[in-house]
């Protein structure tokens, strides 16, 4: 009985052991989540001043960047237009105009997409900076 005792003792400590080791285990996790939440925190941080601090001129090139891409697309268009005169095919020259009109559609969803986000940062900046007044 007393050998029966003993493994008994032995289980239960090997157990609490164990239960010792899994906690140290999920606390060292848990203390690494946070550790890079609090570094991915700090970058996005980071990354939401550097567009607060370029916003207004990165609008501006875009804004000269676009309009650099329409004058492109003006130039596509009339090279299009001059190479409908020479394709045997119109259906051809329909099929590449409707293909380079989706690209252009897609490219200009892309900046619209790309300007939508940008303010959204801001805002989101701006509400940070609210959060941290408040508090």
């Amino acid at each position: 009985w007393e050998l029966r005792g003993l493994q008994e003792t032995i289980f239960q400590q090997q157990r609490i052991l164990d239960e010792d080791r899994l906690r140290v285990r999920l606390v060292a996790e848990q203390q690494a989540q946070q550790e890079s939440a609090q570094v991915l925190f700090r970058q996005e941080h980071l990354r939401v001043a550097s567009y607060q601090a370029g916003e207004q001129q990165r609008l501006q090139e875009q804004a000269r960047n676009m309009t650099q891409h329409r004058e492109q697309l003006e130039v596509v268009h009339e090279r299009l237009q001059a190479m409908d005169k020479s394709l045997a095919s119109k259906e051809n020259f329909r099929a590449v105009l409707v293909e380079e009109e989706k690209k252009l559609q897609v490219e200009e969803l892309q900046e619209i997409l790309e300007t939508q986000r940008l303010q959204l940062l801001y805002a989101i900046s701006d509400l940070e900076q609210q959060q941290q007044q408040q508090q």
